[in-house]
């Protein structure tokens, strides 16, 4: 290895750029117990990303053990100041991810928010996947404090249904 860059300040995990002067490839870093399941996961949702909707992903190299933990690496992704076409690239890849539909919400695998878990199971409505899995799990944001990412009593949210008002889609997205 030739050059390292630091990326943690960027990424979930602890993250490098790593050069031998002509190959480049991402790296980062999980020390959990479930580390190779996390990037296992990863890859396996980037995969599913690429192949319902047609967007490009970055190469995956592979998982490695490293140290007392597991390391994901993907071919680099050159990093370039973005362009007005650029930009427009990004939105229409955007809208190729939510044009994929399925018969539910969610996903039959569960994922995670960096090393956090994070539920997929599939349900029927929109508004209660959202709430029930994206904003109703605790989401520890700190070592030191951990808090709810949206606490359900100070949205106001009844339990078990959508809020009133509450737009749904009658469109199953599955990714």
């Amino acid at each position: 290895i030739r050059h390292s860059t630091n990326l943690q300040d960027l990424a979930s995990h602890p993250a490098f750029l790593l050069s031998d002067g002509s190959y480049s490839v991402f790296a980062k870093f999980s020390n959990s117990a479930d580390g190779r399941t996390q990037f296992e996961t990863e890859l396996k949702c980037l995969r599913l990303l690429h192949d319902k909707a047609q967007i490009l992903i970055p190469a995956p190299v592979g998982i490695a053990p490293v140290g007392l933990g597991y390391s994901l690496v993907l071919e680099a992704v050159r990093r370039t100041e973005p362009t007005d076409a650029d930009w427009r690239k990004v939105g229409v890849a955007l809208a190729r991810i939510h044009s994929v539909h399925g018969a539910q919400f969610g996903l039959e695998t569960n994922g995670f928010i960096g090393p956090l878990p994070m539920d997929n199971r599939p349900m029927d409505e929109w508004c209660n996947f959202y709430i029930h899995r994206r904003l109703e799990p605790d989401r520890p944001l700190g070592p030191a404090e951990p808090r709810r990412l949206a606490p359900r009593r100070e949205a106001g949210f009844p339990r078990g249904r959508a809020p009133q008002g509450c737009w749904c889609t009658s469109a199953r997205t599955a990714v």
